[in-house]
């Protein structure tokens, strides 16, 4: 098990309700992955892999913390809202590509982390 599969669990299972503020690595992990313009390589592979293994692993969670419970604030909602559809989108980019490009492990998880994000209403 990698640090990121960890933290997802350690976030999936509540241990931390206030991860974001300890360990703001979910967040962080999956802008990384999947809003900086990484150059294709072993390097982006590993930080997409790692932020849909956040997805696969503390969907619920994460959802929850960006969409639900940020209603009260409407900066806040705002914010989640478009990481999230922004994120659903890069999974589905990266799912494309990586199919096409006869990845089928990776493709697999992004493919996986894509339905699961789409799954959840926005």
């Amino acid at each position: 098990m990698n640090f990121s599969a960890f933290l997802a669990r350690c976030t999936a299972s509540g241990l931390d309700r206030n991860y974001q503020e300890r360990i703001p690595y979910p967040s962080r992990d999956l802008e990384v992955a999947l809003e900086e313009n990484n150059k294709p390589g072993l390097k982006r592979d590993y930080t997409v892999l790692a932020a849909a293994q956040y997805i696969l692993l503390a969907d619920r969670t994460l959802y929850e913390d960006f969409i639900r419970s940020a209603a009260e604030e409407s900066e806040r909602k705002t914010w989640g809202l478009k990481k999230w559809t922004l994120w659903i989108k890069k999974f589905a980019e990266a799912a494309a590509e990586y199919e096409e490009n006869g990845r089928a492990e990776l493709a697999a998880a992004t493919k996986m982390a894509y339905q699961k994000m789409a799954s959840y209403p926005v």
